[in-house]
């Protein structure tokens, strides 16, 4: 099997990365050799954010306490 992998520049929100333009992939099938020719086009960008935050006011936080061990009854 052959992969030839080509990348060239690619703007994606106003910045540039060099990602995979184009593939060409050779692999035999049988007693012939296939060709498969793969572009690369229409990049995006996905973000995400997030963020958690405890209100506790001016008090401190509380402490917490495991629960007292129960009586096992036999």
């Amino acid at each position: 099997m052959q992969l030839d992998v080509r990348y060239g520049p690619t703007m994606i929100a106003s910045k540039e990365f060099l990602l995979p333009q184009q593939a060409v992939e050779i692999a035999p099938f049988g007693k012939t050799l296939t060709k498969a020719k793969i572009e690369f086009q229409q990049y995006r960008k996905y973000e995400s954010n997030s963020s958690i935050t405890f209100d506790g006011g001016t008090k401190p936080s509380p402490t917490i306490k495991p629960d007292e061990p129960r009586d096992v009854i036999k």
